[in-house]
């Protein structure tokens, strides 16, 4: 049976999801990362937790900044889990809800797999592919009388998209897991761009090519699904401001991938593909992505839907879109090489901290979950 652990970083959100966390997974070891200003609440839950802090303070880790990102607080749950034993762990995200079959498809793929993706339905998180759903509402949709309504939730960051996952797809952050051969191998990259989850899968697939993998081949009926229910931003620029961290997000796994293995992802019809390269230039490389973002398109789209009008909020991001130039989204060649160092400062950080927790899972285990 897996460890399930859950990124619960929004108390209030984990209480309306966990009902159905706990309905999916009848695993005794399911656990949360929480910020210590929720550990008493989500402990009253009814299950373990243990705090961010907390956990980076006893496993060793000297943090750039207060700050702890995603990437890490997923160490320290990896970590973490092993003072629970040697199970394979399965992450969960604070606002998913897991179909009640997740527990039996995990445990099936654990047996195959050292890494299982799983897939969402609901809510879309990818900020690069929402405005092509805000668009297409602009588009076909204006008329309709629940217009506004679902404008004002797309500009918040809500996109709601109902799809049955068909094949599989790139790893899904909210609901995924790792073999016990697996856990604490890799670390996932410290970082507040949005690729951390995309980047540890290649990772291990990359450094760890004798395991085994989901591929092309496996069967939607093989992958976990949960329902996401992302939760609306107070601000109506989240929908623009979650593009332009995208686009940067990918200038910046770009380049991980290059320092990693000589290669970038690349889109060659339709399909993306390693391509060896020579060297890194990061202008070529934020203009190569901003075309492949489509970010000419939108712009082109923002201006013809000015004309018509559609008043606030709308109008606002719609001048956004149009004002957005590539030097918006470029991230300089400093700030990259300083993203991997980081990276690679994690990667000997967990090392020595599996070391020193498998030396002491006793005293992990009572530090973390009983103080």
């Amino acid at each position: 049976m897996a460890d399930v652990s859950i990124l619960a970083w929004r108390a209030d959100v984990l209480e309306r999801s966990l009902p159905s966390m706990k309905a999916a997974f009848q695993s005794p070891s399911l656990f949360a990362c929480c910020q210590q200003k929720d550990l008493q609440k989500v402990r009253e839950m009814g299950i373990f937790a243990f705090s961010a802090q907390g956990a980076n303070d006893f496993f060793r880790c000297e943090q750039n900044g207060t700050e702890l990102t995603i990437g890490h607080k997923r160490n320290l749950m990896q970590l973490s889990s092993l003072a629970l034993g040697s199970s394979p762990l399965v992450f969960l995200d604070d606002d998913v809800q897991p179909e009640a079959d997740c527990e039996s498809k995990f445990s099936s793929a654990f047996s195959k797999y050292s890494l299982v993706q799983g897939a969402f339905t609901g809510c879309i998180g990818n900020g690069l592919y929402i405005p092509v759903y805000f668009f297409d509402h602009l588009l076909e949709h204006s008329k309709d009388a629940n217009f506004a309504a679902v404008s004002d939730s797309m500009l918040r960051g809500v996109v709601r998209a109902h799809f049955a996952p068909a094949s599989l797809r790139g790893i899904t952050g909210g609901i995924f897991g790792v073999s016990a051969a697996l856990k604490c191998r890799q670390a996932f990259f410290p970082t507040k761009y949005q690729f951390d989850d995309h980047f540890f899968e290649f990772c291990c697939r990359h450094n760890f090519p004798s395991l085994k993998f989901m591929d092309g081949s496996t069967s939607p009926a093989e992958i976990p699904v949960a329902e996401h229910s992302t939760v609306p931003s107070p601000s109506t620029s989240k929908l623009v401001d979650h593009y332009i961290l995208y686009v940067k997000s990918a200038i910046v796994e770009s380049h991980s991938y290059f320092r990693l293995c000589g290669r970038i992802p690349m889109l060659i019809n339709g399909r993306h593909t390693l391509v060896k390269l020579g060297r890194f230039d990061a202008q070529e490389e934020c203009s190569r992505i901003c075309a492949e973002a489509a970010l000419d398109k939108f712009r082109a789209a923002a201006e013809h839907h000015l004309q018509a009008g559609f008043g606030e909020p709308i109008d606002s991001q719609l001048h956004r879109f149009v004002s957005l130039g590539e030097k918006d989204l470029f991230v300089p060649q400093e700030e990259l090489e300083a993203e991997w160092e980081n990276f690679k400062m994690e990667m000997e950080w967990i090392k020595e901290a599996l070391a020193f927790v498998s030396e002491n899972p006793k005293k992990a285990y009572d530090v973390l979950f009983r103080t």
